[in-house]
Order: C-alpha cells, then sequence, then structure tokens
C-alpha cells in the first residue's frame, strides 16, 4: 500500500500501539495524536507522536487535524478519540480527511452506558438494573432501591477517567454511607454516575463480540474472546484474554448491533450470569480495544479493515480465525494476582499453570521493543515515588497461617478483653481468637467474600421460600397474594392463612419460645424418658461447672448458647480440653449469657419432621465438605464451594461456609490448615455441626426408621407442646432404637426450617411438606381472620 493517505489514531494507550503496528506493516504513515507517557510515542511503527496533554484533549487533536494537511484516515483508539469524530465529522471531511465509518447518533449512544443499556431494554436485550440518580434527593431514592453491595458506574467512561484521575473504571460501594460520600467526592467533580446491579459469576465469564457492520447493515466480521483475568479483580480491564469460538455470544452480540443500528466497527462486552447462564450487556465500544492486537495475530486485523473502510473500498469479510490463542500483560497480570490472592480465588500455583501456552503480548515485540522497555522503565518509577510518598505498593499477600496452640499468654489477654465486659467482649476476644487462629489474611478475605457473596441472603431466602409455598398453593387450589418479600396470604374456599418463610400460625409464641430455650426441651424431654445428651448449664464469667463436667466425660463435648438462637448459631463441637472450652464460651457467648454443655454423640443427624404426630419426611445431614485436587489451597477450595452457592442463588444451600471455632478445632483433628492443600479426590468434612452445608449435602431418607424411635420423637414434641416440629435425632443407625446405637434427640425445634426438607442432593425427588402444612392451615385450623377486601 506504498503511497497510500496516512493514519492517525486518537489516543489509545496500547491499544494505538496495536493499530499502529498493523497499519505500519502494510506500508501505511502512521501518526498517533495521545496523553503524555503513551506507549506508542516509543515506537519505530509511528512516524509522528503529538503530545495533546490530558486537559483538552479533544480540543488539542481536533486543532491539529485542522491544521494538518494530510488527508489522512482518522481512527479513534479510545473514547476521546470516538466522540471527536462522532461531533466533528462534517469538519474532519471538510479539511480533506477520511474519518472511521460510523453511525454518529449510535456511537455517541454507545459513550453513555445508560442510554446503551436503555437500548438494549428498548430492544429486549438483558442488561443490569439500573438506578440513575443526578441529585441528593435522586440519591435518597435510590438508596432505598438498591441492593448492596452495588456498582457506581460513569455514564462515560471516558469523562470519569479525566476528571477523577483515577485508573478504575466503575466504583464498587458496599452500603449507603460508602455511596453517599463516593456521590459528594464526584459530584464536586461534575461527573454523571449511575447504580447497578452486581452480575454475579466467575471473573473468566466476561466474553467479548467484535463486528463490522457496513452502509447496509452487513456484518463483515465474526470474532469472540473471553477475559480470564482482568485488574482490579472483577472490573477491570482484561490482564490475560482468550480468543474462543462462542455462536451464543456471537448471536448475542450482532443481534445487539444490528438492534441499535451501529455502522463500523463495535465490541460487545457481555457477562454471564451466574445465576440463570443469561448474557448481560456490560458495555459497547465503538472502537478498538486493548486485545486488538490478539485478533490481529488469530487473523482478524480490524485496523486494516477499518481503514479500507474509511476510504470506501470493499473489504471481504473475514470469516476465519484461530481459537485458542491469549494474549498476557505480565506486569498488569502480576499486579492482578495480587488482589486475586488478596480474595482467596487464585493461588500462584494455578496462576502459573494458566500461562503454560504460547502468548501473544500486547506491548512487547522483538522487532519493536522499546514501548515495552520503557513501560517498564515507567512503572518501575511510579512504584517507587509511590514508596517515597509512604503509599504501599500492592503487596502479594502472606499465605494463610495455622496455630495450632496459642500461648497462655494470648488466652489471658483474650480473657482480659472479654471478662466484665459481657456480650460485646466475648465477641471482640471471639474474633481476635479467630484472627490468631487463622491469620489476618483469611478473616480479610472471609469479610471481603461475605460482601462480594451478598447475593445469598434474604433475598434467596425470599425466593425460595415462595417458590415452596407457591408450588404448595397450586398442589391445594389455593390462591397466593404477596405481601411482601417471603410473606405470602393464601386463599382456598373462602379460608385464608398467611405465611412467613416456615412461620406459619400453628404454635403460639409461648410454646415456640419453649423450643427455643434448650435447657428447658432437655428437661421436658428427660421427664418423658426421652433419651437426650447429658448436660450442665453454665455462665461464661464461671466455667467452673463446664470444666468439671469436661473432666467427667470420656470424648468431646458441645459448647452452645443454651437459649434464643438458631441455625447452629454459636455451637462449637469438638471440645476436648479446658483450653478449648474456654475459647468456646467466647464464641457461643456473643448473643447469650446462658450456656449449655453437653456430651457429643456419634453418627450421623437425621431431622424428622412433624405435624400434630404425623412424619412427614426423614433427612439425613452431612457436615459441609470440600473435595481435594491436588492444587488448591482448602481455603481456596471454601471459596471456591461459597461461590458455587451464591451463583445457585439458593439452590445450592442458604448460607456460606464461614470460618468458626468448629471448623478450627476440625482441621487441627486432621492435622491441617487453610493453607493446606489436599490431595486429588480427598473430601475434608470442615466441621462437625451439619448448619451451613449445601444440599448436595442433605438426602431424603426413604428407608425404615425405628419404630420406638419415631415413638420418643412424637414424645418430645408433646412434651415440648408443639404442632409443627423439626426433632434431630443423633444415631448411627436410624434403622435400630436408640438406647442400642446410645444415640439422642439432640433438638426440638419450632418453626422448622422447610427448606431443608427441599434442598436435597435429588431435589427432584424432595418431599413437599408444606402441601400438608398448608393442607391443615387452609382446613381452618390457620385461619386468619381478616377483613373483607
Amino acid at each position: 500500500m506504498s503511497g497510500e493517505p496516512p493514519a492517525v489514531v486518537l489516543g489509545g494507550g496500547i491499544t494505538a500501539l496495536s493499530v499502529a503496528r498493523s497499519l505500519h506493516a502494510a506500508g501505511i504513515t502512521i501518526h498517533v495524536l495521545d496523553r503524555p507517557g503513551a506507549v506508542a510515542r516509543r515506537s519505530r511503527a509511528v512516524a509522528e507522536y503529538v503530545d495533546v496533554g490530558t486537559e483538552r484533549p479533544q480540543e488539542r487533536m481536533l486543532e491539529w487535524l485542522i491544521s494538518a494537511d494530510l488527508g489522512a484516515v482518522v481512527l479513534a483508539g479510545a473514547d476521546d478519540g470516538v466522540e471527536l469524530i462522532a461531533r466533528h465529522r462534517a469538519e474532519l471531511v471538510a479539511h480533506g480527511h477520511h474519518p472511521v465509518e460510523g453511525d454518529d447518533e449510535v456511537v455517541l449512544a454507545m459513550l453513555n452506558k445508560l442510554r446503551t443499556y436503555e437500548l438494549a431494554r428498548e430492544h429486549g436485550i438483558a442488561a443490569p438494573e439500573v438506578v440513575p440518580f443526578s441529585d441528593e434527593e435522586g440519591l435518597d431514592a435510590a438508596v432505598e432501591r438498591l441492593r448492596f453491595p452495588c456498582v457506581l458506574k460513569p455514564a462515560q467512561s471516558h469523562v470519569f477517567a479525566r476528571r477523577a484521575a483515577s485508573g478504575a473504571k466503575v466504583l464498587v460501594v458496599n452500603d449507603a454511607s460508602e455511596l453517599r460520600r463516593e456521590y459528594t467526592r464526584l459530584a464536586a467533580m461534575d461527573v454523571e454516575m449511575f447504580a447497578t446491579e452486581v452480575i454475579y459469576g466467575e471473573s473468566d465469564e466476561f466474553v467479548s463480540y467484535y463486528g463490522y457492520l457496513d452502509e447496509r447493515g452487513e456484518n463483515l466480521v465474526s470474532f469472540t474472546k473471553r477475559k480470564i483475568r482482568q485488574c482490579p479483580p472483577g472490573f477491570g480491564d482484561g490482564t490475560y484474554h482468550e480468543t474462543t469460538r462462542d455462536p451464543g455470544v456471537a448471536a448475542a452480540g450482532l443481534r445487539f448491533l444490528q438492534a441499535v443500528g451501529l455502522r463500523g466497527l463495535g465490541n460487545v462486552e457481555f457477562k454471564r450470569d451466574a445465576r440463570d447462564g443469561e448474557l448481560i450487556l456490560i458495555e459497547c465500544n465503538p472502537r478498538f480495544t486493548l486485545s486488538n492486537e490478539l485478533a490481529r495475530v488469530a487473523g482478524v486485523d480490524l485496523a486494516v479493515l477499518s481503514y479500507n473502510r474509511a476510504l470506501r473500498r470493499p473489504a471481504p469479510p473475514i470469516e476465519e480465525y484461530r481459537a485458542g490463542l491469549h494474549l498476557w500483560d505480565p506486569a498488569r497480570d502480576l499486579r492482578a494476582l495480587s488482589g486475586y490472592r488478596r480474595q482467596g480465588e487464585l493461588s500462584t500455583q494455578a496462576w502459573a499453570k494458566s500461562l503454560l501456552h504460547r502468548q501473544v503480548f500486547p506491548v512487547f515485540r522483538f522487532d519493536d521493543p522499546v514501548p515495552a522497555i520503557a513501560r517498564a522503565a515507567s512503572m518501575i518509577r511510579n512504584a517507587g515515588a509511590s514508596q517515597a510518598k509512604g503509599n504501599p505498593v500492592p503487596s502479594t499477600g502472606s499465605g494463610p497461617r495455622h496455630r495450632a496452640g496459642k500461648p497462655a499468654g494470648i488466652n489471658r489477654a483474650l480473657d482480659r478483653v472479654a471478662n466484665g465486659h459481657g456480650r460485646r467482649g466475648r465477641a471482640v476476644a471471639a474474633r481476635l481468637d479467630l484472627t490468631y487462629a487463622c491469620g489476618v489474611g483469611p478473616l480479610i478475605r472471609r469479610v471481603r467474600s461475605e460482601r462480594l457473596f451478598s447475593g445469598l441472603g434474604p433475598a434467596a431466602r425470599d425466593r425460595l421460600y415462595e417458590d415452596i409455598w407457591m408450588r404448595a398453593a397450586e398442589e391445594c387450589g389455593a390462591e397466593v397474594t404477596r405481601l411482601a418479600p417471603g410473606l405470602l396470604e393464601l386463599a382456598c374456599n373462602g379460608t385464608r392463612t398467611r405465611v412467613y418463610h416456615q412461620l406459619v400460625p400453628l404454635d403460639d409464641p409461648v410454646t415456640l419460645q419453649v423450643a427455643l430455650d434448650k435447657t428447658v426441651v432437655h428437661r421436658l424431654m428427660g421427664e418423658v424418658g426421652v433419651p437426650h445428651a447429658d448436660y450442665v448449664e453454665w455462665t461464661p464469667d464461671d466455667p467452673g461447672p463446664a470444666v468439671s463436667f469436661l473432666g467427667s466425660v470420656r470424648g468431646p463435648c458441645v459448647v452452645k448458647p443454651a437459649a434464643g438462637t438458631g441455625g447452629g448459631h454459636g455451637v462449637v463441637p469438638g471440645v476436648e480440653t479446658t483450653d478449648d472450652l474456654l475459647r468456646a464460651r467466647w464464641h457461643a457467648g456473643t448473643e447469650v449469657d446462658r450456656l449449655l454443655i453437653e456430651r457429643q454423640i456419634d453418627g450421623s443427624v437425621f431431622r424428622l419432621l412433624l405435624l400434630d404426630g404425623e412424619l412427614l419426611d426423614v433427612v439425613r445431614s452431612l457436615p459441609a465438605s470440600v473435595t481435594g485436587d491436588g492444587h488448591a489451597t482448602i481455603e481456596e477450595l471454601i471459596r471456591r464451594e461459597n461461590q458455587r452457592r451464591v451463583h445457585a442463588c439458593g439452590a445450592a444451600g442458604l448460607s456460606l461456609i464461614g470460618l468458626n471455632l468448629d471448623t478450627v478445632l476440625t482441621l487441627r483433628r486432621a492435622g491441617l490448615a487453610l493453607s493446606s492443600v489436599l490431595p486429588q479426590g480427598r473430601q475434608l468434612a470442615l466441621r462437625v455441626a451439619t448448619n451451613n452445608n449445601a444440599a448436595r449435602d442433605n438426602e431424603t431418607w426413604r428407608q425404615e426408621i425405628s419404630r420406638s424411635t419415631l415413638d420418643q420423637a412424637r414424645t418430645a414434641v408433646r412434651a415440648v407442646g408443639l404442632r409443627l416440629a423439626g426433632v434431630d435425632v443423633v444415631t448411627t443407625d436410624i434403622e435400630r432404637p436408640l438406647r442400642e446405637t446410645g444415640g439422642v434427640i439432640s433438638e426440638v425445634n419450632g418453626g422448622p426450617g422447610l427448606h431443608h426438607h427441599y434442598l436435597v442432593a435429588d431435589p427432584a425427588h424432595a418431599t413437599p411438606v408444606a402441601v400438608p402444612v398448608l393442607e391443615k392451615l387452609l382446613a381452618g385450623v390457620g385461619e386468619v381472620e381478616l377483613l373483607a377486601r
């Protein structure tokens, strides 16, 4: 192409470098207009580099283009260049230039993410839920609608980057106060922002489509890729990419480009929603992107295609490219690794293993090495300047720590924290105890994970129970009215009743309170001859009775709150030593002042659900566990399991595996730590308690159970006075009487969790226990008298 019109690339940094190299190889003279320090200025492919500064880059670019008598093809490497071309196309043409092909109205819409999402929804294309606001009043309304954490996005990314002087693409805010603080800061900079929901899914679920639509809307390119990693993790620019051949992504991307009427080059990014697999639109870039070099090496030279189209030259469709190629930015991917490790999402070993491919590099090339050298030198200078100012360079983090035991001085110090400060002091001591046992890193990562995975919370429970009751209502021929999340009114043949999650109007509040008091329940069971674990009640400030009990019992014990809690909160099994016991009182006593210590019973936990003496269902529950792959640490396996549960939106379980004293003691008995790597295929129970397990850990029991055990469960329920009850039986063999196995009835629960009977390993054959409960309610037993409506 000797003698061809030159090309001017407007901004883009690394993107501009790739475009320049591609066109230079085709014999085209390249001019790059970019900000100070851009890597392209050092490239042998660039004939002229123009520094347009950082304050008014578009104005300076336009001035240069108008003054230059080049008749050049004008291409955009960044959003400032896109906006300049779209707003000044006629002026550029009048001065003899050939702007890149595009529909300017659509292009400007793509630069505004709010408008992009509006267009997507108008055409039935999935986009994140958006909450816009422009003033304090709108912010107050937004807080009412938002579910935290949420993502704060700029309407125009290039404006945000320039005014906020931030390398971040978005901001993640965890609560209303943080949202207000960021809004105040950005409003002072006149940056338009809006909030969107978090789309949950793995980092490698960001997928992209590249297309090129000519003036008739015919597509000339169809190319897909995915991000494997990004910096910062979850919400940044890609640091490791892979070309793919994904027909679903291609179809979705092309549909969007054609629906909005885009002409020229378009890159559509989606994220695959882990909850249902749907592709959710993230953004559309009507320009080259940071992955341009990957596309070029794969066989899709977007720069040459755009150049020829700007000159109105015919361009045959590009139909073939190489899938499975990788683009790796080493410097930024090392920073990404630091972030992934801090979040417990990636080990160094797994990171290194992912790089066992032939790599394409965005900056380095043997035939043009200076840009990479200059970039490395700049990064070293910036790191040194950061340290000189006292700002720490991001750390690669230290591995999780494990303490087999603590010096007596540590225990005495924690005792001083707890003693005399009631529940609050015990809560602080419990946190410090876990920090010492597990290390600071795992605890911080746990908090971050819980924030990130907050989608598994009240909303998931609401959805699950609404589904349970609606299916039961359909079976019973009842009408359902949703009064509030999780709160339903059901009516049939003139009878109305209400339910909230597992709570139904069958048992009175006093009886439910009795069921919450474990000491009272044990005493009532003992009076009617129902086998239960030996126990002693005590207080955190006077552990003497518990210490004596522990010394008299052969084997481990369980420390738990005596009353007022549920869901396994504060329960610490596996207590074998006085040190364990004194630690357990901090963890069990964070919300109560009365504690129990019981003899721990060997066997599995079986939950029997009874309604007016009728057995509705039996579920056997196992503790939460992970399975090793020979590479990941136990901490990372826990994170993966939690992420799996979140992505299932409640279908895999309604809670996460947290770090507690039960976990610490369980790992200690196994001679393991959070940093230990399990061999391939080894399954490890993470706790003794079965709360917080997954659906796959629960089995609907279809075999026989001992008649005497069932009779004892009925007797226990009658002693407490409940009509609907969940009875926990601990035994090695539910088919044999408890007197033979040494088993016990450990708890009698009022308002029992019906979800335990639906969240099972084989949900298709789960027992629909809500149906007989609803039938009983609609028979008038749980009728609610309401005013006529």
